[in-house]
């Protein structure tokens, strides 16, 4: 069985909508110690997403009249299905320079973001189960070799 996205993405999103202001996601950002929001609209329908790259430009921004979530997002979006298996979005991320990806259902709707953290966290935890069981098949196998050992005397 492949491994699928939906296994290990994060479900609990931050997003914002286009008529935000970008002051919002600013604060949402730093508070949230993430680097990009997906932006929906009222369907929870992707149309976009909003990263700090895309924010950089307000430092040198002289019109003031730009002030919502679409003056800034990125609307030609890289996204994947939740069933998409996992091995592909590793082959996205490593060809390309994408640090998350919007999962979305086939109807469009936004279930979550898969990110490279993700992937870390769970090679980390893939790594440590496997640590687990080999070292409790250690135990048993010297368990059991004792054992023998002792009803050989």
């Amino acid at each position: 069985m492949k491994l699928q996205v939906k296994e290990i993405m994060t479900s609990s999103v931050v997003t914002v909508k286009n008529t935000d202001d970008v002051d919002v996601v600013v604060s949402l950002m730093i508070r949230h110690n993430i680097s990009g929001i997906p932006v929906v609209d009222d369907n929870n329908i992707l149309r976009g997403v909003i990263s700090e790259r895309d924010l950089l430009c307000l430092l040198t921004l002289t019109d003031d009249d730009k002030t919502k979530v679409m003056d800034y997002a990125t609307f030609n979006v890289v996204m994947v299905y939740e069933d998409t298996p996992l091995v592909e979005v590793v082959e996205m991320m490593t060809t390309h320079a994408y640090r998350r990806l919007p999962v979305i259902d086939h109807d469009g709707k936004l279930l979550g973001v898969i990110s490279r953290r993700d992937m870390i966290r769970f090679i980390r935890d893939l790594r440590v189960r496997l640590t687990n069981v080999l070292e409790t098949r250690k135990a048993e196998m010297h368990a059991e070799s004792t054992a023998s050992s002792v009803g050989c005397t």
